[in-house]
Protein backbone atom coordinates (compact mmCIF):
# COMPACT_ATOMS: atom_id res chain seq x y z
CA UNK A 1 0.00 0.00 0.00
CA UNK A 2 1.52 3.22 -0.59
CA UNK A 3 1.06 6.63 1.78
CA UNK A 4 -0.28 9.62 0.85
CA UNK A 5 1.21 12.22 2.70
CA UNK A 6 -0.36 15.17 3.98
CA UNK A 7 0.24 18.36 5.91
CA UNK A 8 -1.83 17.90 8.27
CA UNK A 9 -5.46 15.20 8.86
CA UNK A 10 -7.48 18.43 7.13
CA UNK A 11 -5.47 18.79 4.19
CA UNK A 12 -6.04 17.25 0.68
CA UNK A 13 -3.05 14.71 -0.69
CA UNK A 14 -4.01 15.48 -4.17
CA UNK A 15 -2.49 17.95 -6.20
CA UNK A 16 -4.74 21.41 -7.48
CA UNK A 17 -3.95 20.11 -10.97
CA UNK A 18 -5.95 16.79 -10.47
CA UNK A 19 -8.61 18.41 -8.13
CA UNK A 20 -8.92 20.09 -11.15
CA UNK A 21 -9.16 16.89 -13.28
CA UNK A 22 -11.59 15.20 -11.25
CA UNK A 23 -13.83 17.98 -11.22
CA UNK A 24 -14.62 18.28 -14.70
CA UNK A 25 -14.79 14.31 -14.46
CA UNK A 26 -17.59 14.63 -12.36
CA UNK A 27 -19.52 17.28 -14.33
CA UNK A 28 -19.20 15.82 -17.70
CA UNK A 29 -20.20 12.50 -16.07
CA UNK A 30 -23.26 13.97 -14.25
CA UNK A 31 -24.12 15.92 -17.23
CA UNK A 32 -23.76 14.05 -19.99
CA UNK A 33 -23.47 10.30 -18.82
CA UNK A 34 -26.18 10.12 -15.82
CA UNK A 35 -29.00 10.86 -17.90
CA UNK A 36 -28.31 8.38 -20.90
CA UNK A 37 -30.91 5.23 -20.76
CA UNK A 38 -29.18 1.63 -21.28
CA UNK A 39 -28.71 2.02 -25.12
CA UNK A 40 -26.43 4.61 -24.79
CA UNK A 41 -23.52 2.55 -22.85
CA UNK A 42 -21.40 3.14 -26.02
CA UNK A 43 -21.32 7.37 -25.52
CA UNK A 44 -20.65 5.73 -21.42
CA UNK A 45 -17.68 4.12 -22.66
CA UNK A 46 -16.53 6.37 -25.13
CA UNK A 47 -16.34 9.05 -21.85
CA UNK A 48 -14.65 6.56 -20.17
CA UNK A 49 -12.01 6.20 -22.37
CA UNK A 50 -11.66 10.07 -23.03
CA UNK A 51 -10.69 10.62 -18.97
CA UNK A 52 -8.16 7.56 -19.53
CA UNK A 53 -9.91 4.56 -18.45
CA UNK A 54 -9.24 1.38 -20.63
CA UNK A 55 -11.75 -0.61 -21.89
CA UNK A 56 -12.27 -3.62 -23.79
CA UNK A 57 -14.52 -4.39 -26.46
CA UNK A 58 -18.51 -4.99 -25.43
CA UNK A 59 -18.51 -3.44 -21.86
CA UNK A 60 -21.43 -1.82 -20.21
CA UNK A 61 -20.74 0.93 -17.47
CA UNK A 62 -24.50 1.49 -15.87
CA UNK A 63 -25.33 5.35 -16.13
CA UNK A 64 -25.70 5.18 -12.41
CA UNK A 65 -22.38 3.91 -11.41
CA UNK A 66 -19.70 6.33 -9.60
CA UNK A 67 -16.09 6.39 -10.66
CA UNK A 68 -13.63 8.31 -8.96
CA UNK A 69 -10.72 8.22 -10.49
CA UNK A 70 -11.48 6.69 -14.59
CA UNK A 71 -7.99 6.78 -15.28
CA UNK A 72 -7.27 4.28 -12.81
CA UNK A 73 -9.63 1.34 -13.77
CA UNK A 74 -9.42 -1.20 -16.38
CA UNK A 75 -12.31 -2.79 -17.56
CA UNK A 76 -11.60 -6.12 -19.60
CA UNK A 77 -13.67 -7.78 -22.52
CA UNK A 78 -17.61 -8.24 -21.66
CA UNK A 79 -16.63 -6.33 -18.14
CA UNK A 80 -20.03 -5.07 -16.57
CA UNK A 81 -20.00 -2.23 -13.57
CA UNK A 82 -23.84 -2.77 -12.51
CA UNK A 83 -26.55 -0.09 -11.44
CA UNK A 84 -25.06 2.34 -8.31
CA UNK A 85 -21.72 0.37 -7.81
CA UNK A 86 -19.25 2.77 -6.13
CA UNK A 87 -15.80 2.03 -7.80
CA UNK A 88 -13.64 4.42 -5.50
CA UNK A 89 -10.61 3.84 -7.88
CA UNK A 90 -7.65 5.84 -5.61
CA UNK A 91 -5.45 3.23 -6.64
CA UNK A 92 -5.50 0.80 -9.61
CA UNK A 93 -8.67 -1.55 -10.24
CA UNK A 94 -8.27 -4.32 -12.67
CA UNK A 95 -11.59 -5.99 -13.47
CA UNK A 96 -10.91 -8.86 -16.00
CA UNK A 97 -12.76 -10.13 -18.74
CA UNK A 98 -16.15 -11.16 -18.31
CA UNK A 99 -16.76 -9.87 -14.61
CA UNK A 100 -19.60 -9.01 -13.19
CA UNK A 101 -19.75 -5.94 -10.97
CA UNK A 102 -23.29 -6.08 -9.37
CA UNK A 103 -25.64 -3.40 -8.36
CA UNK A 104 -24.43 -1.58 -5.52
CA UNK A 105 -21.20 -2.85 -5.01
CA UNK A 106 -18.10 -0.81 -3.55
CA UNK A 107 -14.61 -1.30 -5.24
CA UNK A 108 -12.56 0.56 -2.24
CA UNK A 109 -9.28 1.07 -2.89
CA UNK A 110 -7.89 3.22 -0.12
CA UNK A 111 -8.35 3.88 3.85
CA UNK A 112 -6.44 5.55 6.43
CA UNK A 113 -3.27 5.38 8.69
CA UNK A 114 -5.36 5.65 12.01
CA UNK A 115 -1.81 5.22 13.63
CA UNK A 116 -0.92 8.32 12.59
CA UNK A 117 -1.99 11.69 14.11
CA UNK A 118 -2.52 13.19 10.27
CA UNK A 119 -4.76 10.08 9.09
CA UNK A 120 -2.73 10.11 5.75
CA UNK A 121 -4.69 8.45 2.87
CA UNK A 122 -3.00 4.76 2.57
CA UNK A 123 -3.83 3.93 -1.11
CA UNK A 124 -4.33 -0.27 -2.82
CA UNK A 125 -5.34 -1.93 -5.74
CA UNK A 126 -8.16 -4.28 -6.71
CA UNK A 127 -7.68 -6.96 -8.92
CA UNK A 128 -10.69 -9.06 -9.96
CA UNK A 129 -10.06 -12.17 -13.03
CA UNK A 130 -11.49 -13.07 -15.91
CA UNK A 131 -15.19 -14.90 -15.12
CA UNK A 132 -15.63 -13.79 -11.87
CA UNK A 133 -18.94 -12.51 -10.15
CA UNK A 134 -19.15 -9.64 -7.16
CA UNK A 135 -23.23 -10.26 -6.16
CA UNK A 136 -25.03 -6.98 -4.63
CA UNK A 137 -23.75 -4.88 -2.30
CA UNK A 138 -20.63 -6.63 -1.82
CA UNK A 139 -17.42 -4.34 -0.53
CA UNK A 140 -13.69 -5.47 -1.57
CA UNK A 141 -11.47 -3.80 0.56
CA UNK A 142 -8.11 -2.49 -1.08
CA UNK A 143 -5.07 -4.45 -2.03
CA UNK A 144 -7.48 -7.68 -3.03
CA UNK A 145 -7.36 -10.05 -5.85
CA UNK A 146 -10.61 -12.09 -6.70
CA UNK A 147 -9.34 -15.40 -8.72
CA UNK A 148 -10.80 -16.22 -11.60
CA UNK A 149 -14.61 -17.69 -12.12
CA UNK A 150 -14.85 -17.05 -8.42
CA UNK A 151 -18.08 -16.01 -6.95
CA UNK A 152 -18.80 -13.50 -3.57
CA UNK A 153 -22.04 -13.93 -2.56
CA UNK A 154 -24.61 -10.64 -1.88
CA UNK A 155 -23.78 -8.56 1.14
CA UNK A 156 -19.80 -9.80 2.12
CA UNK A 157 -16.93 -7.77 2.57
CA UNK A 158 -14.24 -9.07 1.72
CA UNK A 159 -11.32 -8.70 3.64
CA UNK A 160 -8.16 -11.35 2.23
CA UNK A 161 -7.73 -12.51 -1.03
CA UNK A 162 -10.18 -15.03 -2.75
CA UNK A 163 -8.35 -18.07 -5.34
CA UNK A 164 -10.00 -19.31 -8.20
CA UNK A 165 -12.73 -21.32 -8.68
CA UNK A 166 -14.25 -20.06 -5.60
CA UNK A 167 -17.21 -19.52 -3.58
CA UNK A 168 -16.95 -16.69 -0.46
CA UNK A 169 -19.90 -15.10 1.42
CA UNK A 170 -20.11 -13.04 4.96
CA UNK A 171 -18.81 -10.60 7.00
CA UNK A 172 -16.18 -11.26 6.95
CA UNK A 173 -16.09 -13.10 3.46
CA UNK A 174 -15.61 -16.73 4.29
CA UNK A 175 -15.04 -19.94 2.00
CA UNK A 176 -18.69 -21.46 1.27
CA UNK A 177 -17.58 -24.37 -1.35
CA UNK A 178 -14.93 -24.43 -4.32
CA UNK A 179 -16.44 -25.01 -7.65
CA UNK A 180 -15.59 -27.13 -10.71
Amino acid sequence: MKTMYQKDKYSSPWPLSLRIKKFIWDIVWALFCRPTPKPFNFFRVLIFRLFGGVASEHVFIHQSVRIHFPWNVTLGKRACLGERAWIYSVGNIEVGSGVTVAQEVFLCTATHDFNSKKNELVVGSIQIAEGAFISARVILLPNIMVGKNSIVGAGSVVTKNIEDNRVFAGNPAKLIRHLN
